[in-house]
């Protein structure tokens, strides 16, 4: 969900509003078609992926074990 103001992201409190589930267990974006960029460009085992991860108490991910997962 884009902030149209700001050009990214809305917020509500420290997850993205279209961010639904249950962090650490199964999430999904509910607007995944219209995401803004700063999601496109977030990837799966990146450094800033891994510090999210760090901030809510979940393991770090290799990027190489994420592709392998996802069939890449």
């Amino acid at each position: 969900m884009c902030d149209s103001d700001h050009g990214r992201m809305k917020c509500d409190g420290d997850r993205c509003v279209a961010l639904v589930g249950g962090i650490g267990q199964s999430v999904r974006c509910a607007v995944y078609e219209g995401r803004p960029n700063v999601c496109r460009e977030f990837l799966p085992g990146t450094t800033a992926c891994n510090q999210v991860r760090r901030y809510f108490g979940l393991h770090e991910i290799a990027a190489a074990h994420v592709a392998l997962r996802e069939g890449a």
